[in-house]
């Protein structure tokens, strides 16, 4: 284990191992901390490379003074700017254990750092705690998801700090540093919140925390707690706070502290979730201090020796090692083009229009990371010639399932009809894709790592982008009375997933626990519209729509002039459909005005008078079928010039 350089005599390790440069860890296993000769700040690059240059042979030596006589070992290296004295080192094996995204600390250096995450790229093994940290470093097949865990039974039979458990209940706590990463708002508000108990956190390293004047009376701050003293502090607190800041840092950690809280069988109430399915239960999520203060009292006061014994039992190191392993199947970084891992996925396409364009989209399926173990291609033209179906079962072979119904039930039919099939084989997920899109190599595997660390999100969609590399959709906003909804197409620079109040059905991952519970989409709406409402029935029912930025899908959307172009067809749908959920989502009063003015801006926005014409008749088909509450397919009246199976883009 290549341990951390010190400039000279500067060292933070134990009294009794500081000044040897060899140290034993445990069996077989020694860390290794050398000392920089020349005194120049070791977050600059050249000084690094400078001192590492000078200090390389003595490594050496070291290493085979600790190993006298054997295999040359394992090399460990944790800390990225260490990467290039790992690779230095004789070794049989080089791991790099990426335990957080050290892009985000300042005093490493970034250009340090960003070094030593190219080097990883060439290590033997890589491991993170986190599937997204894992995906940021791009090191293909080598990677492995690989939780934190602890001793659980270190962290139990204590009994509780006498100091702290006189103070008023319910206590709430955050046993660590009070640093950056802890928001000092969120606490002050949250303790606002539960005046009648007490919040206790410390000790402080920040400047804000160091001045307590701005806090509420009921923060208690601590000093520095001796680890063989933390136990009893726990086992003081009624619950376990995890405060942190939102952010892509935090989106990259697997918190220590919720493996330690729950080791002592407390309840956790935390801001960021936990990557860790075992542990991902247990974690309840606050949005704001009021939700967490609400929480908080929740958990305190229905707190049972069972769910103690629960919380133990999921972090019990056994169990957390497993899980380590076996979570990070189908979202294990692997190379775009080989079919490596297999997912508990059902993917749905529905078949309309070219069939050049549903093989496209099945190829992009089939050839990605991480495969869906089915693929269902609900065929809405009817009996696809025999060379069609061959050409199909080329791209996907067993994992091929078509469905052709007896008439065209719609996209909302089809992706209906596939969350059937899918729930059907127990598939885990269900991910629905149109057949005029393409989700890159590795969109799945981030949409399925972003599912396990969020276990309330229901639905998980990617960034999706035009052929020229537009942003199209990054999330949108749902305008709950008029029932419009519009595009957001800056995706920004952040990378960890975020809510969203409305998916689109272009691509998207629903969670098949969430279809259990709510129903599949709704197949009387035949396309347009089915997402909006599906989307609204899942949150009505507690569950998330979240946006994985890292995702992403390659939609052809047909524009005009530059602007989003709608057939008759499919202004027919959005205005009716729209008119249709009014009745159970809003009133006609709001959603009238809006999908009049909608259906407008898309008749002058077609070019030609009877390309107008067209369009008003729709309109007014629309206005009147959806007045009459009409379901189903395309009425006779309106004959489909050109039905789209693409979906909802600005509909405001």
């Amino acid at each position: 284990m290549v341990d951390s350089p010190r400039p000279l005599g500067r060292g933070s390790r134990p009294g009794a191992l500081r000044g040897r440069a060899v140290a034993p860890v445990a069996a077989k296993t020694v860390a290794i901390r050398h000392r920089y000769p020349v005194p120049l700040p070791t977050r600059w690059l050249a000084a690094r490379r400078l001192n590492d240059l000078l200090v390389r042979r003595r490594l050496a030596a070291d290493v085979q003074r600790a190993f006298p006589g054997a295999a040359p070992p394992v090399v460990w290296v944790a800390d990225p700017r260490l990467m290039a004295v790992g690779q230095d080192l004789p070794h049989r094996l080089l791991v790099f254990d990426a335990i957080d995204d050290w892009r985000f600390h300042r005093w490493a250096g970034l250009a340090a750092v960003e070094d030593g995450y190219q080097r990883a790229q060439s290590a033997d093994l890589v491991f993170a705690v986190n599937a997204e940290l894992l995906g940021r470093l791009h090191v293909g097949e080598r990677g492995m998801v690989l939780f934190n865990a602890v001793d659980a039974g270190r962290w139990q039979g204590f009994d509780p700090n006498p100091l702290v458990a006189r103070l008023p209940h319910p206590i709430v706590g955050y046993a660590g540093s009070l640093q950056w990463r802890v928001d000092p708002a969120f606490v002050a508000a949250f303790a606002r919140r539960l005046p009648q108990g007490s919040v206790v956190a410390g000790p402080p390293m920040s400047a804000f925390w160091r001045d307590p004047t701005g806090l509420p009376g009921n923060v208690h701050l601590v000093g520095a707690v001796p680890h063989e003293r933390m136990a009893a502090l726990l086992a003081a607190f009624d619950v376990c706070l995890v405060p942190h800041v939102v952010d892509d840092f935090t989106a990259s950690m697997d918190p220590l502290k919720f493996y330690e809280y729950l080791a002592t069988g407390k309840p956790v109430v935390s801001t960021v979730p936990s990557p860790n399915p075992r542990l991902a239960p247990f974690i309840r999520i606050a949005d704001d201090p009021g939700e967490a203060a609400g929480l908080s009292m929740s958990e305190w006061l229905g707190d049972t020796p069972e769910l103690c014994r629960q919380r133990q039992s999921a972090v019990a190191m056994g169990d957390v090692a497993g899980t380590g392993r076996d979570g990070c199947r189908g979202v294990r970084a692997l190379p775009g083009a080989a079919i490596t891992e297999t997912a508990s996925v059902t993917a749905v396409v529905a078949h309309y229009g070219p069939v050049a364009a549903t093989l496209e989209t099945a190829g992009s399926l089939m050839s990605a990371a991480v495969v869906p173990e089915r693929l269902l291609v609900v065929d809405n033209q009817g009996d696809p010639a025999a060379e069609s179906l061959e050409r199909l079962e080329a791209v996907a072979g067993p994992r091929l399932h078509v469905l052709t119904p007896p008439h065209n039930v719609g996209y909302a039919g089809a992706i209906t009809e596939g969350c059937r099939r899918g729930i059907e084989a127990s598939s885990s997920w269900i991910w629905l894709v149109n057949n005029d899109a393409l989700p890159d190599a590795r969109c799945l595997e981030l949409l399925l790592a972003a599912g396990e660390r969020y276990p309330q999100a229901g639905l998980l969609t990617p960034i999706i982008v035009d052929p020229d590399g537009r942003c199209w959709y990054a999330g949108g906003a749902l305008d709950r009375r008029t029932l419009g909804v519009r595009h957001f197409d800056d995706p920004g620079v952040g990378r960890a997933p975020f809510e969203t109040e409305f998916v689109t059905g272009c691509a998207f991952l629903a969670r098949a626990t969430a279809v259990r519970a709510v129903g599949p989409p709704d197949a009387s709406l035949f396309m347009y519209y089915e997402d909006v409402e599906w989307g609204l029935r899942l949150q009505s029912n507690g569950w998330r729509a979240l946006v994985v930025p890292l995702a992403k899908v390659v939609h052809h959307v047909h524009h005009i002039r530059g602007q989003r172009r709608f057939s008759p067809a499919a202004v027919y749908f959005m205005t009716r459909n729209r008119l249709v959920l009014a009745a159970g989502y809003s009133s006609l009063r709001f959603v009238l005005p809006g999908a009049v003015a909608w259906g407008l801006r898309q008749i002058v926005k077609e070019p030609g008078v009877r390309g107008r014409l067209g369009m008003l008749k729709a309109l007014a088909l629309g206005l009147r079928d959806g007045f009459r509450g009409t379901r189903g397919p395309l009425p006779g009246a309106l004959a489909p010039t050109e039905v789209e199976t693409s979906e909802i883009p600005d509909a405001s």
